[in-house]
Order: C-alpha cells, then structure tokens, then sequence
C-alpha cells in the first residue's frame, strides 16, 4: 500500500469518526499539542515519514502557516502525535 492510499484511508476514517457513522466505536479526540517540522522548500513526496525529527509543537487543530514563526513561509508541515489504541501504541 503506498502512502497516499493509506492516507486516504485515514481521512475517511477520521470523517466518519467525526460525522458519528461508525456506531459502537470508542472515539478518541486528537486535538491538541502535536509534534511539528516544517520541511521548506519541499513537497510531500520529499518528505521522510513517519521517522522525521520533530523541532516544534504545534496546536490542532490550527494552521502552521497562520502563525507568525511560519508565516509566508513554503513546504509541507509533518505532524506526529502518540496515542494509544486498543491496549497497543499507535
């Protein structure tokens, strides 16, 4: 499975946890403090992920390139945030 498909299978699933369809289902609220990188300059194909070294923090939901430190700046933003899931660490 190549990474864009396992990241659209991720946003279908966070859209269906937040409409409320998957009934039965322990629902897990990831807002908050995440880690953060900006890679400038590059696209998301560039990108090393997941292993990247994070040198920030940044508040979810949110937009880094709203924030003064990050303004006008270009690149993706990685985000990494752990959490637990059925007993295992995600």
């Amino acid at each position: 499975m190549r990474f864009g498909q396992k990241t659209g299978m991720l946003a279908a699933l966070a859209a269906a946890l937040a409409a409320g369809t998957l009934s039965g289902v322990e629902k897990l609220a990831l807002d908050g403090l995440w880690d953060f990188r900006l890679e400038k300059g590059k696209s998301l194909e560039e990108v090393s992920l997941p292993a990247f070294e994070a040198n920030d923090k940044m508040t979810v939901p949110g937009c880094w390139n709203a924030m003064s430190r990050y303004f006008n700046q270009h690149g993706t933003g990685c985000y990494r945030r752990q959490f637990s899931l059925g007993g295992g660490r995600c």
